[in-house]
């Protein structure tokens, strides 16, 4: 099993890495075979749970808050964390006696998303 995450602020129209320490405006693309995507953006490999809320509590630190006239602790931003998980196995079958195993690899992608919209 491989699971990865990113976590990506909107703010004032512009996409932020919050993995990356680095602030600048990503940009959003489209293409035939990737569909919609943000280039530049850093997907970490985690093995624990841990480490997904570690990912997840130091790109709150990242992300922009300001106050509005409604609402003093208002982020004036939304997040996207995802978390995809890819499962493979190799499974082997007799089709017939005396002939070979026959080996097939299944797979699956779980994805979840966390969107914030404060």
């Amino acid at each position: 099993m491989l699971t990865t995450c990113w976590h990506v602020q909107l703010y004032n129209e512009e996409v932020h890495d919050l993995l990356s320490s680095d602030q600048t405006k990503l940009q959003i693309h489209e293409s035939k075979e990737s569909g919609i995507y943000v280039a530049g953006l850093r997907e970490d490999i985690v093995t624990s749970a841990e480490h997904v809320l570690q990912l997840l509590y130091s790109g709150e630190k990242l992300r922009h808050f300001g106050e509005t006239k409604m609402n003093k602790t208002s982020s004036r931003s939304h997040t996207i964390f995802r978390m995809v998980s890819i499962y493979a196995c190799t499974m082997a079958s007799n089709m017939h006696p005396g002939h070979l195993m026959h080996m097939c690899q299944l797979s699956m992608a779980i994805i979840f998303y966390v969107v914030t919209l404060l």
